[in-house]
């Protein structure tokens, strides 16, 4: 991940969808230059996925945690590593966050994708927010090499021509350019 920061101009803007109890979050953040600079965290923090395997064990997550959502303990990532200020945290799900979302179309410089990995989730985080992406800008998807739906997604994405050339693979996850004619 610290890679991608390579990538990140100041003042940045970060989509990140899928921040569980901050891990990728306060790394992100950490790259974040200047005063506008802005990482959108989003997640339901219920452990909510369409998988019921994937949702079982956020589940049995939590209740080891003895918790019913994970929005403190990011809270207290975030404070901890004096992100505050660089981060906004939007619970919801991605297709709900995106109803209320307040930067424009071609805005955001990063999206990483880490939500709901589900073919059919994935493909809808990708149609919906790649057109919040710049152009030229930098997709991320965690969990690419998983038998889930996210290598899968991400192949429908190649053929519908939404990226324009592939940045980079860093363990289990690809970043991709986005297509300089995306306008899906």
């Amino acid at each position: 991940m610290f890679r991608l920061w390579h990538y990140l101009q100041a003042n940045a803007k970060i989509v990140e969808i899928g921040s569980w109890i901050g891990e990728s979050s306060c790394l992100l953040a950490s790259g974040l230059k200047g005063e506008d600079a802005k990482l959108y965290a989003i997640d339901n923090f219920k452990g909510q996925a369409s998988d019921p395997a994937a949702r079982m064990r956020y589940q049995e997550r939590m209740s080891r945690l003895k918790i019913n959502n994970t929005k403190e303990i990011f809270d207290k990532n975030i404070a901890h590593f004096k992100l505050l200020s660089k981060v906004e945290s939007i619970a919801a799900d991605s297709l709900e966050a995106v109803k209320s979302f307040r930067e424009p179309l071609h805005s955001i410089d990063l999206l990483f994708i880490d939500g709901d990995h589900s073919e059919d989730a994935t493909r809808k985080d990708i149609t919906t927010w790649m057109p919040f992406l710049k152009h030229g800008g930098t997709v991320v998807f965690h969990d690419f090499s998983s038998n889930h739906g996210v290598p899968q997604a991400i192949w429908w994405a190649i053929q519908q021509s939404y990226f324009s050339g592939l940045v980079g693979i860093y363990g289990t996850m690809i970043a991709f350019r986005s297509s300089e004619s995306l306008e899906k």
